[in-house]
């Protein structure tokens, strides 16, 4: 059974291994109980009945979050499970699975959480169009494959030569196969200084141990070699704002 843990105020946890062909990584679901007692879960693992129990007894599952194109697995089962829920995904997700019935897409001036979380898009990646999520109360900003913190002591040979050539062996970080998704350089930038502009102390990622604040963020861009490019632009007076 895969369990709910505990890992902020009104926010919850359940990690599943996830089979990929030479790396060992996990699956974080997150579950955020918000003021009005409904639940958010943000890319959810594979369904169980377990699971779904230990999620009715925290509250009533109301909101289903598909944060981007690729984390787009096991959503059969969960429409299924919570009929009435509402199923929402990041722009494309729904051309992708026509057969799915998302009733809302995430943009940044969806506000369907009365300011309690917030939707911040992370633009110029069209192949992912991933959104992160801030819920303003825990200081916590949501991501699905924006930041990756892989431990490197439990891969075999091939494992290890996948974290390496991807830039993120042994340390958090933005991997090359993500970088290589960007294909407006100038829009993605922006759109993470504009998640930079917002508090958070608390990275939850897709993948691996959480993080902490915008301090990680930033050197994981510093390592990418993006936050360089946001320093110039801001030098150069582009706008940091749609």
């Amino acid at each position: 059974m895969k369990r709910l843990t505990n890992i902020a105020e009104n926010i919850w946890e359940a990690v599943a291994p996830l089979k990929l062909p030479g790396l060992r990584m996990d699956h974080r679901m997150t579950v955020v109980r918000l003021a009005n007692g409904e639940l958010l879960v943000h890319s959810p693992i594979e369904y169980t009945a377990e699971l779904k129990s230990s999620l009715l007894e925290l509250g009533e599952p109301r909101w289903f979050v598909a944060p981007s194109r690729f984390h787009d697995m096991f959503w059969p089962q969960w429409f299924g499970a919570f009929p009435k829920a509402r199923f929402v995904a990041a722009r494309g997700v729904k051309q992708d699975h026509r057969e799915l019935p998302f009733s809302d897409v995430l943009e940044e001036n969806t506000n369907l959480w009365d300011g309690e979380i917030s939707v911040l898009e992370i633009r110029g990646a069209p192949k992912l169009n991933e959104v992160a999520l801030l819920h303003a109360p825990s200081r916590s900003l949501i991501v699905a494959d924006l930041v990756f913190n892989i431990d490197a002591a439990a891969q075999n040979a091939l494992g290890r030569l996948f974290l390496r050539a991807n830039g993120i062996y042994r340390k958090p970080g933005i991997s090359r196969i993500y970088r290589s998704c960007i294909k407006d350089r100038s829009a993605f930038i922006q759109s993470l200084q504009q998640i930079q502009s917002h508090p958070f102390d608390r990275l939850i990622i897709g993948h691996g141990p959480n993080l902490g604040g915008n301090d990680v963020l930033h050197r994981a861009l510093q390592e990418a070699g993006l936050a360089e490019a946001q320093e110039r632009m801001v030098d150069a007076g582009v706008s940091m704002n749609r």
